[in-house]
């Protein structure tokens, strides 16, 4: 491929000599164009791999909880350093608002795909409480694919008020909207009455884990 795109820069190189009718020597140009093209070659190779190593980071941040400041911790960098000497690493920001957010956007894409097919689906829900005191909520759905009891994280959504039945009512069905293809047919939640009070007025039947 690399040696198609050479013989065509010469080629190419040659004919324009030959229209402009220049008298640079042709050897230069050629030698020019071949220069050009490895650069570009190198470019273009090393841009595919910086995405696949973006990547790599971001599965690794996700899968093992890692805080996103760990880029711009000076031992890690070393270490990146030491395994690829080009690569360098992406800003906290870019991190979060960039990488973070497409591999957010294509997770939810792929369970939409999966979730597709699926006509029924189980939900599990409960609260939990950042470090720095803001509230989420976490649905979890549970269906059967490809003959296998199969589980998603289906939304982890700030709570941005009080923590009433309805509005949870309403942060559950901001979840639900995004995979219209599919009916709950139960939930199970925590003993909490804001909880099972969501689940009286999405009329959904529930459990909760104390009565399991």
């Amino acid at each position: 491929m690399f040696g198609r795109s050479l013989k065509s820069e010469i080629i190419n190189s040659i004919h324009f000599q030959r229209q402009c009718g220049r008298n640079a020597s042709p050897k230069t140009n050629i030698d020019d164009k071949i220069n050009q093209a490895k650069r570009h070659f190198v470019q273009s190779s090393f841009s595919k791999k910086k995405n696949e190593l973006d990547k790599a980071l971001v599965r690794f941040i996700v899968k093992d909880i890692q805080p996103l400041a760990v880029v711009d911790d000076d031992g890690f960098a070393e270490f990146v350093h030491a395994l690829d000497p080009r690569c360098c690493l992406p800003s906290r920001r870019h991190l979060r608002d960039v990488l973070l957010e497409q591999a957010y956007q294509k997770t939810v894409q792929h369970i939409g795909e999966i979730l597709k097919p699926i006509k029924f689906i189980a939900l599990t829900y409960d609260g939990w409480t950042s470090r720095t005191t803001q509230g989420y909520l976490v649905v979890t759905g549970h269906f059967i694919f490809e003959e296998k009891l199969s589980t998603a994280t289906l939304g982890v959504i700030p709570i941005p008020s009080r923590s009433t039945s309805k509005n949870l009512k309403e942060l559950i069905f901001s979840v639900l909207k995004r995979f219209p293809s599919v009916s709950v047919v139960c939930a199970v939640t925590d003993s909490g009455s804001n909880m099972i009070s969501a689940c009286d007025l999405m009329k959904i039947k529930y459990k909760t884990r104390s009565a399991l």
